[in-house]
């Protein structure tokens, strides 16, 4: 949607600039031309799905781990593609949850169909006589 409304170039910076941050706080570990590919990686295919929020967490998270972890481009793209794997399940639970939720809603009578039936019960009962 960012990509849509402000263009493909000023994502990409944005990535750069997350991803370059990464790279000075592991001493520089990734080439220009591998800071290159995570980027194209990142920014089109199945990868452009992650979020750019989804981008800086990770980026976060790798930063905060391990300080005495080598940094490289396949590591990067493990961690990007972990971060997409637990968001994609996390909205399958949602998903399954909010689906067992209208599910049983629609099964279960509410407490008003319940008290209506209860009612039409006693009153059938009261004028057969069985209710006294």
């Amino acid at each position: 949607m960012l990509a849509n409304q402000y263009g493909e170039e000023v994502i990409q910076n944005a990535v750069g600039v997350v991803i370059s941050d990464l790279n000075e706080s592991f001493n520089g570990d990734l080439s220009k031309n591998n800071i290159q590919e995570l980027i194209a990686e990142l920014t089109t295919g199945f990868n452009r799905n992650i979020t750019l929020e989804g981008i800086f967490i990770t980026c976060r998270e790798l930063k905060y781990k391990n300080d005495t972890m080598k940094i490289t481009l396949n590591k990067l793209l493990k961690a990007f593609a972990n971060h997409q794997e637990e968001v994609m399940q996390l909205a399958m639970k949602h998903n399954y949850s909010k689906h067992l939720s209208v599910k049983e809603s629609r099964d279960r009578p509410t407490q008003s169909a319940i008290e209506k039936q209860a009612n039409q019960m006693a009153l059938s009962m009261h004028l057969t006589g069985k209710l006294k």
